[in-house]
């Protein structure tokens, strides 16, 4: 073949180009979120790793006493619980395994969606105390509870994102190409 300025290959006018092979669409589409679900699920081991440092630190008194946190809450426990389903994820990946990616999609919903929104519906009456009487516990000049919140909306936001990546991943995987005979 030639190229698109030169001369033309003997035998053929241009047109005979149908029959060259093309990835099939799941694969690109595989191709492309792999990189976006593993950006996302070494994030959320990030995430899980300081919460866990954290209440590593809060236990063994590491933090500087003018800070006044209280002791690590039941929803800091259900997010570092995230880190096992994104190691699930983060082994599906590199196998392409479906049945893998379903189980950090479930680990996913249960315990970083379910433990944010565990967390904001834990703190509301602290939050709710805060918006009344403008009162509460201040990290470098802002209240800790208006953080919290806004962390977690965040991570809510962010994991709604990977799980819709997850399963436009599963669904990619678990493609059935139609059968002619």
């Amino acid at each position: 073949m030639s190229s698109r300025a030169g001369p033309r290959a003997s035998g053929t006018d241009g047109s005979d180009f149908d029959h060259r092979e093309r990835v099939a669409g799941h694969y690109r589409i595989s191709a492309q979120l792999k990189p976006k679900i593993k950006i996302c699920m070494l994030l959320n081991l990030f995430v899980s790793a300081n919460i866990a440092a954290l209440c590593g630190a809060i236990y063994l008194n590491l933090l500087p006493s003018s800070m006044e946190i209280s002791k690590p809450q039941p929803w800091h426990y259900i997010i570092i619980c995230s880190s096992l389903p994104s190691v699930i994820g983060l082994a599906s990946l590199s196998r392409s395994n479906a049945a893998l990616l379903n189980i950090y999609k479930t680990g996913s919903l249960l315990f970083c969606i379910g433990g944010a929104l565990f967390g904001l519906i834990f703190q509301y009456k602290q939050f709710q105390l805060y918006v009344q009487t403008g009162k509460g516990v201040l990290i470098f000049g802002l209240p800790l509870i208006v953080i919290q919140y806004v962390a977690l909306s965040l991570y809510i936001i962010f994991n709604l994102i990977n799980f819709r990546y997850a399963s436009k991943l599963s669904a990619a995987w678990n493609f059935k190409g139609s059968k002619t005979k």
